[in-house]
């Protein structure tokens, strides 16, 4: 996966007991809230093969250094038209500049959202997931760049919840609404990731500096955070759905949305989040409307996000 492209942004590169479990302060149904695998069954999943593919979003992006961010992230499963497509909403925190001992400049990044995307994890349902990037989106490999747990890299904490987790309920098109906090913040060196308030595990600081040939790294710190939706296509228009499938206009229990999105300056003081860098892809189905630093109780800085893709219809044609 790669980090969005937003204006003046880089461009992409062509979860015997209780049936109920309580995760931050959700209540979510057990039953169904298992992963299918464990943490080492991911690992062992052959990786999706790398091909050719275009990717499109709306997508919105904040150029300051940080230490991480927040947000709340809506729970929709998107219609995707193949297994070999995706489907997401997430936040990327990136260092841009990084000096890589192998392909020069790049771009290193630490992501994680709420995706679908069968061809990663066998399954049709919507999914926490985490990817990192150390080479620019140069190769995934163990300790350079991957999904999850799929490559070396993640280090797990949590006994329960991690990278590949499948949440319920879900929310659903004039139904229940629901979202899942999903917060990165460097501590101590290492990229630390918490999901409804629980800290799960973190990549190290190493990951980035390791293969750094002189200057600085996401370990460090970062340059931008991004909040945004993606999905790919094997070449023009997809009827792949984007949030809900609804364009942003049709709002709260219609539209997804992230909402109270703050990021971590570096002194660690906990910012609302607020730009004019956002654009999308409506030409290809998908659009952005964005209420930063909004003053709305419950919501602070949101947007809507999201659309059918290019046949126009939410959900399979």
């Amino acid at each position: 996966m790669q980090l969005m492209r937003g204006a003046g942004g880089p461009k992409p590169q062509d979860r015997h007991e209780s049936s109920l479990l309580w995760f931050g302060d959700r209540l979510y149904s057990r039953d169904t809230v298992h992963s299918v695998e464990s943490a080492q069954q991911q690992q062992q999943k052959k990786k999706p093969e790398k091909r050719s593919e275009t990717h499109y979003y709306a997508n919105s992006a904040q150029y300051v250094n940080s230490h991480g961010g927040s947000a709340d992230f809506s729970m929709f499963n998107p219609y995707v038209a193949s297994d070999d497509q995706f489907s997401l909403i997430q936040t990327a925190v990136a260092r841009s500049g990084v000096k890589h001992q192998t392909y020069g400049t790049v771009l290193q990044t630490v992501e994680a959202g709420w995706q679908h995307y069968h061809d990663l994890v066998k399954s049709d349902k919507a999914y926490l997931f985490t990817f990192f990037n150390t080479n620019g989106y140069n190769a995934q490999a163990d300790n350079q760049a991957g999904y999850n747990q799929q490559v070396k890299g993640w280090v797990q904490v949590d006994k329960t919840v991690h990278p590949g987790y499948f949440f319920s309920p879900g929310s659903t098109i004039g139904g229940d609404q629901h979202d899942l906090n999903i917060k990165y913040y460097l501590y101590q060196g290492n990229w630390w990731l918490a999901v409804g308030g629980t800290s799960i595990g973190y990549y190290p600081g190493t990951l980035f500096s390791n293969p750094v040939s002189s200057g600085g790294s996401l370990k460090d710190y970062s340059d931008s955070i991004a909040f945004y939706g993606e999905i790919t296509s094997p070449g023009g228009a997809t009827p792949t759905d984007m949030g809900s499938g609804n364009y942003p206009d049709k709002g709260y229990g219609q539209a997804a949305y992230i909402k109270n999105i703050n990021y971590i300056d570096t002194s660690d003081k906990t910012v609302t989040y607020n730009t004019r860098s956002y654009d999308a892809d409506t030409d290809k189905g998908y659009n952005i409307a964005p209420f930063f630093n909004s003053g709305k109780a419950g919501w602070g800085s949101y947007m809507y996000l999201g659309g059918p893709g290019g046949d126009g219809i939410v959900g399979a044609p």
